[in-house]
């Protein structure tokens, strides 16, 4: 009797493990199916979306003023924060004096652009607009400038102005407009690239021209060689429409 009641014991332990590993196996089925494999499933890991910042949904950035048309990646990279605040552009007694005033990026070095009738003014001008001073990056680390210029002849309708601008220089394709304001000033940011036929190569830039009270127009430009370039310096011309005033 002991041997039997012994057998029969080990029988029974044998179907107890025996169902308890179908149930569990019936379990992870049910717990790992294809919603699960496919990211469907409740409690699923995900990727996270790219996006801008939660605090920023606006990507605008502390101190910067809102735009009408507030759109993220190409054309207009609304979520490119402005450079932090350097020196001023614009008041009188500063490197480079001008109807209207603004910060330069932190660490940008400003240079004023003297004109001495020589055959290099030329270089200076372009499109009914000359430079009035270059606004240099690279002590930030980024490689480029801003370009400041003073329309030469006020008078002229803003984008009619900005048309002349762009006419005169190399290869505008893909130009892209739209109606902004500088510091309660009416304005115009273009957004467009450059192509050169010598290098093959399309450049990003980026204009902003602002029209003042008495029709002058102010125009600051940037471009880059590349994306990366084009985006650092776009931080810096942020900085400058945020903080855009008439002197």
């Amino acid at each position: 009797m002991g041997l039997v009641k012994a057998a029969t014991m080990k029988r029974m332990r044998l179907l107890t493990a025996a169902v308890a590993g179908v149930i569990a196996i019936s379990g992870c089925g049910k717990d790992e199916g294809p919603a699960r494999a496919t990211g469907g499933a409740p409690g699923a890991s995900a990727a996270p979306s790219i996006s801008g910042p939660a605090s920023d949904p606006d990507g605008a950035g502390a101190g910067a003023a809102p735009l009408p048309d507030q759109r993220r990646g190409k054309p207009w990279w609304d979520e490119t924060r402005p450079a932090a605040a350097g020196d001023p552009v614009g008041p009188k007694g500063s490197t480079c004096e001008l109807p209207v005033s603004f910060a330069a990026p932190k660490d940008w070095k400003i240079k004023k652009t003297t004109l001495d009738g020589g055959p290099l003014d030329d270089l200076a001008r372009e499109g009914g607009f000359t430079v009035a001073c270059e606004i240099d990056a690279k002590p930030a680390g980024v490689l480029g400038l801003m370009q400041v210029f003073r329309q030469d002849e006020p008078g002229a309708e803003l984008k009619a102005a900005v048309d002349g601008h762009l006419k005169a220089q190399e290869g505008v394709v893909k130009r892209q407009d739209r109606t902004v304001t500088a510091g309660g000033l009416p304005a115009l940011e273009v957004s467009y690239g450059s192509y050169s036929k010598v290098l093959e190569v399309t450049r990003l830039k980026r204009a902003l021209a602002v029209q003042l009270p008495n029709k002058e127009i102010i125009l600051l430009s940037i471009g880059g060689l590349d994306e990366e370039e084009h985006l650092g310096l776009l931080s810096g011309l942020r900085l400058a429409h945020a903080g855009m005033r008439s002197t």
